[in-house]
């Protein structure tokens, strides 16, 4: 199985068990930017805790649960791994915590049509840009940093940017908000 096809058969599942989730990570990002490959999916999942047990029983054929639970660091919430058989691709779970931006960017999720005729729930643009940047000041990983200015690129001057600037104010990401629009900025003046 592949890794789109694993990610719509995750999702399908989940909406048909009355999962509420939300597609984040590389996905969303490639979605609102410029799409980049990726060996993995990221799907922040809102249930309470006596309704995980029956994770196991709807993951669709070719989805394997791993047995090792980590913490996502920079949110501190549980992560469960998923194997897709024959492939190198996985799908990381992460439980929705109790963080206000977590909290926040789940409630504005929206239902996207990512692929052909396949809609699935994504976070807004603005809150890929801010997850993006904070991921980048704490992991320290320049993908995020890049896909954070090609979401701005590709999104551009119509981002809420009040709503951007202030979570990134809580998060101490401002300095990398600043960057990262600089960056974007030569995009947006080329298209004037």
């Amino acid at each position: 199985m592949k890794g789109n096809d694993a990610l719509l058969a995750l999702v399908r599942a989940f909406t048909a068990a009355d999962f509420p989730y939300m597609v984040v990570g590389s996905y969303s990002s490639n979605f609102f930017g410029i799409p980049r490959s990726t060996k993995d999916a990221d799907v922040v999942v809102h249930l309470p805790p006596e309704r995980w047990v029956e994770l196991p029983g709807i993951l669709p054929d070719g989805i394997d649960l791993d047995d090792q639970m980590s913490f996502e660091m920079v949110t501190s919430t549980r992560r469960e791994i998923l194997r897709v058989a024959g492939s190198i691709f996985e799908i990381e779970l992460f439980r929705l915590s109790d963080d206000p931006h977590d909290r926040s960017r789940f409630s504005r999720r929206r239902k996207e049509e990512i692929f052909p005729g396949e809609c699935v729930y994504l976070p807004t643009p603005e809150d890929v840009i801010v997850q993006k940047l904070r991921w980048a000041a704490s992991a320290k990983r320049p993908k995020d940093f890049s896909d954070t200015v090609a979401v701005m690129q590709v999104q551009g001057t119509g981002l809420d940017w009040n709503y951007i600037e202030e979570w990134c104010g809580k998060h101490g990401t401002l300095n990398l908000m600043q960057e990262a629009m600089s960056e974007a900025r030569s995009t947006w003046r080329a298209l004037d």
